[in-house]
């Protein structure tokens, strides 16, 4: 039972979420797909196609702020069963001003590739998730309490919801450059169709607790919001006689249900539209390889029911409340035991109600643009000989105009004809126990291929050990990238194996 409470709630610490990492990836160069790292990737198979679904599936499950470790602490001389308890000191010294739990996710809707004399050519269409929630170490801050008597504020800033689904046609193109030896150069242009995003564009909310009359502990809050939205269905605000909005109402997607070509464009061809490129470029000399690459640098416009949501800058202060508003009967316990649920709701309401007026929300029906996740990569390698190098490997990425940055080494093996095999050691949000591994075997025209930039969880399921109960309960991380692709016309500059 341990070991199952364990591993649920590492999943859960880690589950929220493009950042899709799979650095591990990167120098698997036997596999077609490394070229989605570094579109100047080229492989020794004159021609490939995948399947849909089946090409490829990536899922990557991170949080960036704590693991299972940081959240609970063993209890000395305890019953087995009850020898860990949850610390809150040590959770929030674990955290870093901002956090974040991430979700990717990409399934290959259709892939193919073909060489022409020293040009590569491929063709994909790729559906991507990309779910991000951001959290503040400060909101942790009321485990002291919401009264300071030097006047500092609790700042809940910086919270956010951001999400993206969309479509990703590309076309790719890499090319050994005849007039410097050992340059290969390659770029991927992408059209992108949005099906659907969220984005929280300002979350500002401080709560200050009076120090004037300590009588009364009045709580100021100051909030400013502004929230970004594109859905496939339509919707609108609601509202009051006060002029106020009271809630949402749906459009007629939602109520006429009947399949018709007019209830499913919307989802099949949504407005929203965008471009984005990728850049690549390797260079060997002798036993070195140095190469770069920018990933998904580029935009999508949404302009599908696309509606901006914000609030002017504004302050709300609580005083407390006139309990005899919300009592009735004989005595205050009386009357709380017998319409407590009614209390509740009513003082809720009213609350929300005077927040809702005080910051004026406006719905803008206007379009809007986001950024794609831009990476950056750096790499370096050594060839000890044509089938066997070490390599260095920096990821980069902006996320809330703060680089997030990832440092990977690896040992990498690629010989036969469509054969790889990798084992690589990744440094990233503060931990130092992602131990990646990818495995890339062909037969025939069949090559299959199995990928994780964190096999922790994996060797968790597989082993009791110390040392492995240790790796699960450090880990940020989890990835899991598998497919198979039909490949032909391999080869291999020198003679590495019979299989093919």
């Amino acid at each position: 039972m341990k070991k199952i409470f364990i591993s649920l709630t590492v999943i859960l610490l880690m589950f929220g979420s493009s950042f899709g990492q799979d650095q591990t990836l990167y120098n698997m160069t036997n596999l077609r797909l490394s070229a989605n790292n570094n579109p100047a990737r080229q492989t020794d198979c004159k021609f490939f196609i995948g399947a849909p679904v089946l090409s490829s599936t990536y899922i990557n499950l991170e949080n960036t702020g704590f693991t299972y470790k940081d959240f609970f602490s063993e209890i000395p001389d305890a019953p087995e069963g009850e020898n860990y308890m949850i610390d809150i000191d040590k959770f929030y010294d674990a955290l870093s001003p901002v956090n974040h739990v991430n979700l990717d996710a990409q399934v290959a809707l259709f892939n193919i590739g073909f060489r022409i004399k020293d040009h590569y050519i491929t063709l994909d269409m790729t559906n991507k998730t990309s779910q991000r929630f951001s959290y503040p170490q400060s909101v942790f801050n009321i485990k002291d309490g919401t009264y300071y008597e030097d006047g500092r504020t609790l700042d809940f800033s910086n919270f956010g919801e951001d999400f993206s689904n969309y479509n990703e046609i590309g076309l790719g193109v890499s090319k050994e450059v005849k007039s410097v030896p050992g340059l290969t150069v390659g770029f991927k242009l992408k059209y992108l169709i949005g099906l659907s995003n969220f984005t929280t564009e300002k979350f500002d909310l401080n709560w200050a607790t009076s120090t004037e009359d300590t009588s009364n502990y009045a709580y100021t809050f100051n909030t400013g919001f502004e929230f970004r939205s594109s859905t496939p269905a339509a919707w609108s605000p609601t509202y009051d006689e006060d002029g106020n909005p009271s809630g949402i109402v749906a459009g007629e997607e939602f109520n006429n249900l009947e399949p018709s070509y007019a209830t499913i464009k919307p989802f099949l061809f949504p407005k929203n539209r965008g471009w984005g490129v990728d850049l690549g470029a390797i260079y060997e000399i002798k036993k070195f390889e140095i190469s770069a690459s920018v990933i998904d640098l580029g935009y999508i416009k949404w302009k599908n029911n696309a509606k901006i949501v914000s609030t002017e800058s504004s302050e709300f202060v609580f005083s407390g409340v006139d309990v005899s508003k919300y009592i009735t009967g004989i005595g205050i316990i009386e009357g709380l035991k017998d319409s407590s649920g009614v209390v509740i709701e009513q003082f809720t309401n009213d609350m929300l109600d005077t927040l809702i007026s005080l910051s004026n929300p406006s719905f803008k029906d206007e379009a809007y643009k986001t950024s794609l996740s831009t990476k950056m990569y750096f790499g370096a390698n050594y060839h000890f000989t044509d089938w066997f190098n070490l390599g260095v490997l920096y990821r980069g990425y902006f996320y809330k105009n703060k680089l997030h940055s990832a440092f990977t080494s690896s040992a990498n093996i690629n010989f036969w004809k469509g054969w790889s095999y990798s084992l690589a050691h990744t440094m990233q949000y503060n931990t130092y126990n992602n131990i990646g591994m990818g495995l890339a075997y062909k037969i025939g025209p069949f090559q299959w291929y199995a990928i994780s930039d964190n096999m922790a969880l994996p060797i968790y399921a597989l082993s009791s050990t110390k040392m492995a109960n240790n790796l699960i309960k450090g880990t940020k991380q989890y990835t899991f990238h598998v497919g198979f692709n039909l490949t032909f016309g391999c080869y291999s500059k020198i003679d590495r194996g019979l299989l093919d």
